[in-house]
Order: C-alpha cells, then structure tokens, then sequence
C-alpha cells in the first residue's frame, strides 16, 4: 500500500510541474511587454516550487488538521486529479510526437560538423565571472556549436532552384554575456557556407550596450542573394527601430511585417516576415504575385517563432524558417525538452517538418541569454533545397 502511494505522490508531483511548465511555455508565445512576461514566469516558477513544499509543511505541522478535514480533502484531490490527468496527457502527447511521419518526409540528409569554439579561440569567450562559471558545468554545450549541413526536399521547388542553399541563423542574444569573439567565429563558419541566402530569425539583442559591436558582426554576413532578417521578443529590450535601420545601412534586408520578390537563378523568390505577436503587422501578402500553374514561384518565410506555420500554410509559404525556442535548450533523455516558450509547446521544440504545403525548419538557436545547454548544443544550419521533380 505505501508503494502505491509513493507511486501516486510521484505521479502528482510529476502532473505539477507538467502544468506549471506548459503555463510557463504559453506565457512566452503571447505578445505582451518583456518585462510583464518575466514577472510571470517568475511567478509560475515559484508556486511551481512553492505548492509542494507548503503542502508538505501544512502536512507535518499539523496545521491541516486544524481546517475542515472535507474542504482540504476536497480541494487536494481535484488537484492531485488534475495533476494525475496531466502526467496521463503528457505521456499521450509524447507517444504521439514520437510516431508523427510529418518530422522526416523532407528530411534527406542530415551532417553535423561539431565545433568547440573555445578550443578554436584558445579562450573562453565570457563576459563575466558568473557566465564562466556556467560555461564549465559539466555537460554544458553552450560554446559547442554543431554546423548542420540538411538537404530538404521541397515538393514544389523548381529544378533551376535545386541546390538553393539557406544558412539559418537564430536567436543570437547578444547580452555581453558571451562574447563578440565567439559570434564572429559562427559567423566566420557561416559564411564558409557560401550561401545564397542568410536568413536570422530573430532574438538578435538583449542589452542596448551590445548594438553597436553586434552591427558590425552581423554586417559580416554574406549571402550571394543577400541577408535578410527579422526581429523577436528579446528584440523588445532594445531600440528596436534602431536596430533596423543600422542593419538596413549595413546592407541587411529587413523584412519584419513586409515581402519582397526577388530573382535567383532566373527564378521568382518571394521573401517574407511575421514577427507576431510581437511586431505588428505580419506581411501583408494580398498584393502578393499569385502562384499558378505557370508559376516556378519559391515562397520563404522568416518567422521568429513555429506558432505562426498556420499563417504560412494559408498564404502558402513552401518554407517557413523560426527559432525562439531554443530546442529546449535542456533535453532530458527518453523526455527530450521540457522548456518551449511556445503556444504548441514541445511541438515544433526543433528540426525540420512538413504540414503541406509547408515545411517548417526550427533552429535550435546559435546561442542563448541563460547560458546553460545540456544535449541541445547551439546550431548553424545550412539547408540545401532539393527539387521532388529534378530527383525523379
């Protein structure tokens, strides 16, 4: 009888920290000001923390026995029972992320190049004492980057546009926290790529002191197409207008809440942002040229966060490129993320999927302003576009 009952605390506890993280995890994809967002989840951490540990003390204190037995008995197990429901979805929700077929359709070749920026440098590129400190735990992959190299195969690409390469960069949060070094070294990998599109997605700065050094790195990228770029939330602390147009004087397109059509390869390219919820509006794709038959048109999304793919399949975007996730940052074994500041929650975590006619690439992020990473390192990807057609 104790077993079980140990087995049911567990399972509770368990259920308790699904709902305060799932809480958390919406809170971050709802376009409300930074500061507000912060407070909440702070707040969300601490009753997560706070709930069991009163319980547990009400408990050996006697002090529920001083209340009316029926109402905490009452109360306590509509909360366990929510608590137990939530460890029972969540393991439905996990069986089911793991069995969706929509993760590697278009998946066609996956190389990982691991670089350890620090062995690169011959230093350790922090800002501060505490960052150093994090930066050694153990199993910490912070400054450990992975240069993915994934061949997509997008269903309506036309053939003069197979081989179309895209370096995805994502999520930079330049804080002070890791230093210029280390970014100019991803940057300097990036652009070994020789891409013909640089697309960032967002979360660029986190202190207003980093603009001017973090302009001219970015002013460092080099597509054969151009760089193009979008903000995020993180991109509310700054000056964002600032920061627009002294990456537009570099010579970075800043598509936030607009499109714009170029050629490559003598082929339309349509190029997108959706900055929602945090930058309004989305681009307004009315005045877009229409895709018919006729029509080798590429349609490419910049958006900063996965919540926004039912806006690109109605306005059918054949890619659809975000971020602000992090993948999780920490993914556990077996679990993998648990942290996913989206409205889809662990979902769209990160990797490459399909919901015709999109697909969607959610980079990991090239670094983070909490400076902790375990089996989620920090990503460059380089996505090469392949033709169904040219492959048959």
């Amino acid at each position: 009888m104790l077993f079980v009952e140990l087995v049911l605390l567990g399972l509770a506890i368990a259920g308790h920290g699904v709902f305060w993280v799932a809480l958390v995890n919406r809170v971050h994809s709802i376009g409300w000001p930074q500061w507000f967002i912060d407070v909440l989840s702070i707040v969300c951490w601490v009753l997560c923390l706070a709930i069991p540990l009163l319980a547990f003390a009400a408990h050996a204190s006697g002090i529920e026995a001083m209340l009316p037995l029926s109402d905490v008995n009452g109360y306590l197990l509509v909360y366990l029972s929510g608590c137990w429901l939530m460890v029972v979805a969540a393991i439905i929700h996990r069986i089911a992320d793991n069995r969706r077929s929509d993760r590697s359709s278009v998946l066609l070749s996956n190389h990982t190049r691991k670089v350890d920026v620090v062995e690169v440098l011959g230093h350790r590129p922090v800002g501060d004492f505490a960052t150093g400190l994090l930066t050694r735990l153990p199993g910490n992959e912070v400054l450990r980057i992975h240069i993915q190299n994934k061949a997509l195969s997008i269903p309506r690409l036309d053939p003069a546009l197979d081989g179309l390469t895209i370096a995805h960069i994502s999520d930079l949060h330049l804080s002070g926290r890791i230093e210029e070094a280390y970014f100019r070294e991803v940057f300097r990998l990036a652009n070994e790529a020789q891409a013909d599109f640089v697309a960032v997605t967002g979360d660029l700065f986190d202190d207003e002191r980093c603009i001017d050094w973090g302009i001219d790195v970015l002013s460092e990228l080099e597509g054969r197409y151009g760089v193009y770029f979008i903000l995020g939330n993180h991109d509310l602390r700054v000056d964002s207008r600032r920061v627009r147009r002294l990456l537009a004087e570099r010579g970075l397109t800043d598509l936030g809440g607009r499109w714009q059509e170029i050629t490559a390869r003598g082929q339309s390219v349509i190029l997108a942002g959706n900055e929602l919820p945090w930058f309004k509006p989305a681009a307004d794709m009315q005045g877009c040229p229409s895709r018919d038959a006729a029509t080798s048109q590429l349609r490419l999304l910049l958006s900063h966060a996965p919540d926004q793919l039912t806006w690109a399949r109605r306005f059918d975007f054949d890619l659809m490129l975000a971020g602000h996730t992090h993948g999780g940052q920490i993914r556990l074994p077996l679990l993998g993320p648990i942290v996913s500041p989206s409205r889809l929650g662990t979902q769209y975590a990160s990797g490459t999927f399909e919901r015709e006619p999109t697909v969607l690439h959610v980079s990991r992020g090239t670094s983070s302003f909490m400076p902790l990473r375990w089996n989620c390192p920090p990503e460059l990807a380089v996505l090469e576009l392949r033709s169904a057609r040219s492959r048959r």
